[in-house]
């Protein structure tokens, strides 16, 4: 069998990158993934996007304090404005600061207008404000980012598949359910053209949720947990919130936290071991 890139070149940070990315974004084998990348900073103590990445996996776990931390050290080192104000966004979101989050993201949208703020916080932006009972603030808002899925007949791809579920939700709760309901076939026949992963489970799971179709939406989420993925991505994202409190989704979140513990004592193990590589000073690029 060929020998990986990362098998071939152990000591090259750019090879435990990939594979750490694989590793959290494809495999969910979480624990994997923080070994990698903390070899990766041990090589690289100038890399930055690492402490999200690490940051990434703890949350996959279940350990927000620590995936706080990781987001704490990219703080401390990385100097442009508009990426510190975004993780410091992106921090709050976490920790549950919904009015700290809010302030931050209408800053970025104000003044990086050109940069949109990112699909996903503007996604959390709108959940907030529907959440909130103002629907229309959200439509403000995403309107502005994203105006040509608002329109009659708008395109779908995979390529977009991070902005249509805020946009969704905005039709549903502003009474344009034909409008919505053409969205979500729409992105589900994109999603169909793509090979079966955790980022189709999860993306087919919400938009099904978003129909009203839970049974369609439960079996994509059993084929989201079997690929890999994790609960607590899946119950921080913006799909319904409803279904967690189905019991069929609570048996197999529950059984699938429970691996994850399992990968999360293995990495606290070998950190108090001293198994891992250690943490290198803070270095600013």
């Amino acid at each position: 069998m060929r020998a990986s890139f990362a098998e071939q070149n152990p000591e090259s940070a750019a090879a435990q990158l990939k594979l750490g990315s694989l590793y959290n974004r494809n495999l969910g084998r979480f624990d994997d993934a923080i070994i990698a990348h903390r070899k990766q900073l041990a090589l690289d103590p100038t890399a930055q996007n690492v402490n999200d990445f690490l940051s990434d996996a703890y949350l996959s776990l279940g350990d927000k304090v620590t995936a706080l931390g990781w987001i704490d050290r990219y703080l401390e080192t990385q100097l442009d404005p508009y990426l510190q104000a975004a993780f410091r966004g992106r921090k709050f979101h976490i920790a549950g600061d919904d009015e700290a989050f809010e302030q931050i993201a209408l800053e970025l949208l104000k003044k990086y207008p050109e940069r949109t703020g990112g699909p996903e916080r503007l996604n959390q932006l709108s959940d907030l404000y529907i959440s909130s009972g103002n629907p229309e603030k959200a439509r403000a808002v995403m309107e502005q980012a994203y105006p040509s899925l608002f329109q009659r007949s708008p395109e779908t791809s995979w390529r977009d598949r991070r902005e249509p579920t805020a946009v969704i939700k905005i039709l549903l709760a502003t009474g344009q359910p034909e409008q919505a309901n053409q969205l979500i076939k729409g992105f589900l026949t994109a999603a169909s053209s793509r090979i079966p992963s955790m980022a189709r489970f999860k993306f087919e799971a919400t938009l099904h949720a978003l129909a009203g179709d839970d049974q369609q939406a439960l079996k994509s989420i059993r084929n989201y947990f079997d690929s890999g993925g994790s609960p607590y991505d899946l119950e921080q994202s913006d799909w319904p919130k409803r279904l967690e409190n189905n019991p069929e989704y609570k048996a197999m979140a529950e059984k699938r936290k429970q691996e994850l513990a399992i990968q999360l004592k293995r990495i606290r193990d070998m950190e108090a071991n001293g198994e891992l590589p250690p943490i290198p000073e803070r270095v600013t690029r």
